[in-house]
C-alpha cells in the first residue's frame, strides 16, 4: 500500500507541476511534508534533501558564475567573438554556440546564459544580426554544453547522488561527455547552417534602461573624452578654474582632477592646477588638442565614458535628467542659475529634439523637458529633485562586468583550479566548489553582499525538496512496481528498447516537469531494471540524464527558450526544429554504448 502511495503523490506531483500554477520550489515542500506527515519517510530522511552535496553544488555555481561575470566575463567573451568570427553572421552562430557550449559544462546553465545574453546583444546591435537567428542557438547550446561534464547540470548532479545513495559506481566529472560533445558539435554546426533557414529574423527591442555606450552614442560623447597631464611649465599651474574659462575659449570641460591618489570630481570652481595633475576632459579632437597646445599639457588619450564612472570617487554620480515644468531652469540657463555653486551638478551635455548640445551648454536657456547629461555628487542631486529644479530619469553606473578586469583570470584561473581538483578526485566536488566561492570572495572577484543575491533559490528549494521523493520511491517498494511495467511492456525486445524506453519515457515527462524533477523520480525507476536485467546502472541513469535534459526541445519547461522566445519572435516548431538534431544524435549515442 505504501508503494501506491507513493506513486499517486508522484502522480499528483506531476500533474500539479504541469499546471505550473503554483511555484516549483512550494510545491517540492509540500510533497516533502506529505511524505514526512505520513510517515512515508522519517524527518531525518525527509530533510537529508537540504545537506546534500548537489543542493550545496547547485547554489555555489550560481555563485561562481556570478563572479566570473562581475570580473569581466561577458565583455571578453564579446570581444574574443569578434576576434574568431568578426562580421560573418554563420561564423558568429558556430562561435556563440562552442563558447556558450563548453561554458556550461562547468557553470550552471543559467549563469552561462546571463553571461552570454549581453555579449550576444551586444554583437547583435553592434553588427545589426537578427537575434532570432543567434538567441535560441545560445539557448540550446547552453543546454546541450551542460551535458558535457558532471558540473554543467543539476539533473547531472542530481542523478550522480542517487547512484552514490545507492551504492552503485558514481558518475565520473567526464562520464557524459562521449554522448554530449558529439551532439554539441552537431548541433553547432547545424544551427550554423541549414538550422539558420528555420529560424525567423526576429528585432532587436530597446531597453528600459540604457548602458553607459548608449548614453555616450546619444550624446556625442563617443569621441570626446580625454585625459590630458599637466607639465610643469604648464601656463594653468595655480589659477582657479573659474578664471581659466576653458568653455568659454575652448568648449570644453573638465570633468574631473586626479591628483595622486586623490580623485576630484566634480572639482570646485575654486580649485588651482598643481604640475602632475591629470584633467579628464570632454569636448571635440580638435580643441582638446588646441587647448593642450598653448597651454603645454600632455594628452594621455582618449578614455572611455566606463572608465570614468567606474574611478567616479564615493557617492559621485552621472544622470540622465530631465527639465520639468515650473522649475527654476525654464528660461534660464545653467550659470544663470548657479547651478554648479547652488548644488555641485555639471551639465555636460544637452538634448533636445533629438539633437545633441554639446558647445555652450551651461550657457544655453532651458526648456520644459530638456534632458541633460550632468555630473555631481549624489546627495546635491537628491536636493535639486527634492526642490523641484530636476526630474531623474536614468541613474547611469557602470554594471559589474562592463568591461574586462584584471580580476578576471584570477576568476577563471579559481574555476580552472576546481574543476581539475575535483576531476582528479583530489577533493570532493561540493569541497572544491566551496574552496573556490571562498577564494573568489577573498580576492574581490565576488562581493560577500552578492552571493546570495544571484542564487535562483526556487531551484535550490526545489532541489533540495524533491531528493527525498526518490528516497521515498525506493524505500517504500515504488521503483520496483514502475520498473516491472517497464520491464514486462519492453523487456521482451532486448536492452536497446529498455534504454530507448527509459530515454524516451524522460523525454516526454521533461516537456511538462522540470529536468530535475524527472531525474529524480525516474533514476530509481532505471537502477530497478538495471539489477533486472544485468544493464549497466551508470548506462540507464545517463539515459534518464540525457533524457530529461532534452526540455530545451519545446518552449513549455526549459527556463532558457522562455526567456528568448519573445525577444526572438519563436514559435513553437522553431524551438523542435532547432533542438531535434540534438535529442535524436543523444539517443543514437546511448543506443551504440
Amino acid at each position: 500500500m505504501v508503494a501506491y502511495a507513493v506513486l499517486l503523490i508522484l502522480l499528483g506531483t506531476a500533474l500539479i507541476l504541469a499546471l505550473d500554477r503554483w511555484p516549483v520550489d512550494i510545491v517540492a515542500l509540500a510533497v516533502l511534508l506529505l511524505l514526512v506527515v505520513t510517515r512515508i519517510l522519517t524527518v531525518e530522511e525527509g530533510l537529508a534533501g537540504f545537506a546534500a552535496p548537489v543542493t550545496i553544488i547547485v547554489a555555489t555555481m550560481y555563485m561562481l558564475g556570478a563572479g566570473l561575470r562581475r570580473t569581466g566575463a561577458a565583455a571578453a567573451i564579446s570581444d574574443l567573438l569578434v576576434r574568431l568570427a568578426g562580421r560573418d553572421e554563420r561564423r558568429l552562430i558556430l562561435s556563440i554556440v562552442l563558447i556558450s557550449g563548453f561554458l556550461s559544462a562547468f557553470m550552471a546553465n543559467l549563469a552561462v546564459f546571463a553571461l552570454m545574453l549581453p555579449a550576444t546583444l551586444t554583437l547583435v546591435e553592434r553588427y545589426r544580426l537578427k537575434p532570432g537567428h543567434v538567441l535560441l542557438p545560445m539557448a540550446i547550446a547552453c543546454n546541450v554544453g551542460g551535458l558535457l561534464t558532471l558540473l554543467g547540470s543539476t539533473p547531472n548532479l542530481a542523478a550522480a547522488d542517487i547512484l552514490v545513495h545507492a551504492g552503485y559506481e558514481p558518475l565520473h566529472m567526464f562520464s557524459f561527455t562521449p554522448i554530449a560533445l558529439p551532439a554539441l558539435l552537431a548541433t553547432a554546426l547545424y544551427l550554423a547552417t541549414l538550422g539558420r533557414v528555420f529560424l525567423p529574423s526576429g528585432e532587436v527591442r530597446t531597453r528600459v534602461h540604457p548602458s553607459l555606450q548608449e548614453i555616450a552614442r546619444e550624446y556625442g560623447l563617443e569621441r570626446g573624452l580625454y585625459e590630458l597631464r599637466v607639465r610643469r611649465h604648464s601656463s594653468l599651474i595655480g589659477r582657479p578654474l573659474r578664471e581659466l574659462q576653458l568653455r568659454e575659449t575652448y568648449n570644453v570641460s573638465i570633468l574631473e582632477v586626479l591628483r595622486g591618489n586623490e580623485r576630484i570630481s566634480p572639482p570646485p570652481p575654486h580649485l588651482a592646477l598643481e604640475p602632475g595633475d591629470i584633467l579628464v576632459v570632454e569636448g571635440k579632437p580638435g580643441a582638446v588638442a588646441q587647448l593642450a597646445a598653448q597651454h603645454d599639457l600632455e594628452s594621455l588619450g582618449r578614455v572611455s565614458l566606463e572608465r570614468i564612472v567606474r574611478q567616479f570617487p564615493e557617492g559621485v554620480i552621472l544622470a540622465e535628467v530631465l527639465v520639468p515644468p515650473r522649475s527654476p531652469l525654464v528660461g534660464r540657463s545653467p550659470i544663470d542659475v548657479g547651478l554648479r555653486t547652488r548644488f555641485g551638478i555639471h551639465a555636460i551635455a544637452l538634448l533636445r529634439d533629438g539633437k545633441v548640445v554639446t558647445e555652450g551648454v551651461r550657457t544655453t536657456r532651458l526648456r520644459v523637458g530638456d534632458s541633460l547629461l550632468v555630473q555631481g555628487p549624489r546627495a546635491g542631486l537628491r536636493r535639486a529633485v527634492d526642490e523641484g529644479w530636476l526630474i531623474v530619469a536614468h541613474y547611469l553606473e557602470v554594471e559589474p562586468g562592463a568591461e574586462p578586469t584584471p580580476k578576471l583570470w584570477v576568476a577563471t584561473a579559481i574555476v580552472v583550479g576546481m574543476v581539475i581538483t575535483a576531476a582528479t578526485g583530489l577533493l570532493p566536488l561540493v569541497i572544491s566548489s566551496l574552496l573556490a566561492l571562498l577564494l573568489m570572495v577573498a580576492t574581490g572577484c565576488l562581493k560577500p553582499y552578492e552571493m546570495y543575491r544571484v542564487v535562483h533559490w526556487r531551484t535550490v528549494i526545489m532541489v533540495a525538496a524533491l531528493l527525498p521523493l526518490g528516497t521515498a520511491m525506493a524505500k517504500s517498494g515504488a521503483a520496483d512496481i514502475l520498473g516491472t511495467v517497464l520491464s514486462a511492456s519492453l523487456g521482451p525486445w532486448g536492452e536497446k528498447a529498455l534504454l530507448s524506453g527509459v530515454f524516451l519515457l524522460a523525454v516526454g515527462l521533461t516537456q511538462v516537469l522540470s529536468n530535475t524533477a524527472v531525474t529524480v523520480l525516474l533514476t530509481p525507476v532505471a537502477l530497478r531494471l538495471a539489477q533486472g536485467y544485468g544493464i549497466s546502472p551508470q548506462l540507464l541513469a545517463l539515459a534518464v540524464v540525457f533524457g530529461s535534459s532534452s526540455s530545451f526541445l519545446t518552449p513549455l519547461t526549459d527556463a532558457l527558450n522562455v526567456m528568448v522566445r519573445e525577444p526572438g519572435q519563436y514559435r513553437f516548431r522553431d524551438f523542435v526544429l532547432a533542438a531535434l538534431p540534438a535529442v535524436l544524435l543523444f539517443w543514437g549515442v546511448l543506443l551504440l554504448f
